[in-house]
């Protein structure tokens, strides 16, 4: 699903970067015909259109494949519309790896080092209980007669009282075994704990830097788009050369793929956070 919706969204940008490499082509067409711009500008032009048509074409064709795929996932006919919406960006992570204390704490991973520490101890209390003596207690009350009240009564009690004397060295060792367990999974719990703490730390860190740079790369695209529209003008009234024109185009375009990786990182290192966090 992910890929997915990365694919149209990639297939959008190459739409409209399709359509304003066609511009310029028109822009220099149109020069070059007025006798105000050379050959050889609209030859590159020109080629540089072309290449961006191979690559949505492209873009087209691994979209088609991942529908198709994501059809046959969902048991769909291959022809089936696989509409999927856009990403949101993620939300903004917070300063400190504390504030999803609680969510490591319900670690899947935690909880089952827990369990199988509370069941070596509960091994533990059991072998203990196994060196206790046992106590039993039982009674009787009866009476026989044809007369009421009856002439004739009985009564019986007793009692036992068992130890295991010799038994001693296998209680013994049951328990030595239940305390290692124990104590195995004690050092289980702790390397467990670090691991999950270090890798949410990790992807804690990877988060909060593909945010960073996310916002650099939208400020960056804000400058190449103004940097992009003066230059277009520029040119169009002669003040500017071509290659001074095409080279803040390539930097315009290179900066909204860039802002699209980004957005991808983005998303990919949130999914990893929560994978991370056991979610």
């Amino acid at each position: 699903f992910a890929d997915l919706a990365k694919a149209r969204e990639t297939l959008k940008l190459s739409e409209e970067t399709l359509k304003r490499r066609e511009e310029n082509v028109e822009i220099i067409r149109i020069k070059y015909e007025a006798g105000r711009e050379n050959k050889a500008a609209l030859l590159e032009t020109q080629s540089v259109q072309k290449t961006s048509r191979w690559q949505h074409e492209n873009y087209k064709k691994e979209l088609r494949l991942l529908e198709r795929k994501l059809n046959r996932l969902l048991a769909r006919s291959p022809s089936a519309d696989a509409a999927v919406t856009a990403l949101p960006d993620p939300p903004a992570p917070p300063e400190d790896l504390g504030a999803y204390s609680a969510a490591l704490a319900r670690h899947p991973s935690l909880r089952s080092a827990r369990a199988a520490l509370q069941a070596g101890q509960a091994a533990v209390d059991s072998s203990k209980s196994a060196f206790l003596p046992e106590a039993s207690a039982s009674g009787r009350y009866g009476w026989s007669g044809s007369d009421w009240p009856d002439k004739t009564k009985s009564w019986a009690a007793g009692g036992s009282l068992s130890l295991p004397l010799f038994t001693g060295g296998k209680l013994s060792a049951n328990l030595d075994s239940a305390r290692a367990d124990k104590a195995r999974a004690e050092a289980s719990l702790k390397d467990t704990a670090d691991e999950v703490y270090l890798n949410a730390e990790d992807a804690f860190l990877s988060l909060r830097q593909a945010w960073s740079y996310l916002d650099v790369v939208q400020s960056s695209l804000e400058a190449a788009n103004a940097r992009a529209w003066l230059l277009r003008k520029q040119y169009l009234a002669g003040q500017a050369s071509y290659f001074e024109w095409r080279n803040v185009e390539e930097q315009f375009i290179g900066a909204e793929n860039q802002l699209l990786s980004a957005r991808r990182n983005l998303a990919a290192a949130h999914a990893a956070f929560l994978r991370a966090l056991g979610e």
